[in-house]
């Protein structure tokens, strides 16, 4: 029982860190997106 226990606190280790990359790409990602477009509109000034 106890060593079920203890995978599954891994497995839900893993998950989080999953999680976490997951949001952490798209928070950069959206980062990206708009350091481009802040460069776009200064070429346009």
């Amino acid at each position: 029982m106890n060593k079920t226990k203890s995978m599954d606190k891994a497995w839900d280790q893993e998950n989080s860190k999953k999680n976490i990359n997951k949001e952490l790409s798209s928070v950069l990602g959206n980062g990206l997106e708009y350091i481009q477009l802040i460069k776009i509109v200064q070429k346009g000034q």
